[in-house]
């Protein structure tokens, strides 16, 4: 359902009268979610929200907590590690909005450009862009998709090797015995 709100959002801003065509005070009248970086920047966090949720609910807060933090707690490396760690996860927030916000603005930036320099054939002049913005709203759409699923994807599999990490003793001991 991300993929195709993503993508709806994406082409909306491809319709005649939406983005800076019409304003208002200054403002756009309609504009389309993805081309603003407070409406890239809500997906993202929804998504990492989700995900986070996801890992939590998979292998419980502890453990999960736990993967951030590798190692003795005694050791201050590991507090520091553990802070880039948190670090990532926001990190990924902004990348996430910034790329799917780049995309679509500067999509919007380039066939505004060639629509002025085309003056009375702008119809004709910016058509080939504004079919290439409708290719790349659809595939940054799977783009945002594929790497929260990858996010989330790393979020389960990490508690699944410690979980094995930990058996593992124990299981070489019985087979011993």
């Amino acid at each position: 359902s991300i993929f195709f709100f993503i993508t709806l959002s994406n082409w909306l801003g491809l319709l005649p009268g939406v983005g800076e065509a019409i304003t208002l005070n200054g403002h756009p009248a309609f504009r389309p979610f993805t081309a603003d970086l407070n409406g890239t920047l809500a997906v993202a966090c929804v998504s990492m929200f989700y995900i986070q949720r996801f890992a939590i609910k998979e292998s419980g807060l502890l453990p999960h907590l736990k993967h951030y933090f590798n190692g003795s707690f005694k050791n201050p490396m590991t507090w520091f590690l553990g802070a880039f760690e948190i670090l990532g996860e926001f990190t990924r927030i902004f990348s996430l909005a910034l790329r799917l916000f780049l995309n679509v603005a500067i999509g919007e930036i380039i066939i505004a450009v060639f629509a002025f320099l085309g003056a009375a054939a702008a119809p004709l002049t910016s058509l080939p862009f504004v079919i290439l913005e409708m290719l790349v709203g659809a595939l940054q759409a799977y783009i945002f998709v594929m790497l929260s699923v990858m996010y989330l994807a790393v979020a389960v599999k990490h508690h699944e090797q410690h979980e094995a990490e930990d058996h593992a003793p124990a299981a070489v001991a019985a087979a011993g015995a």
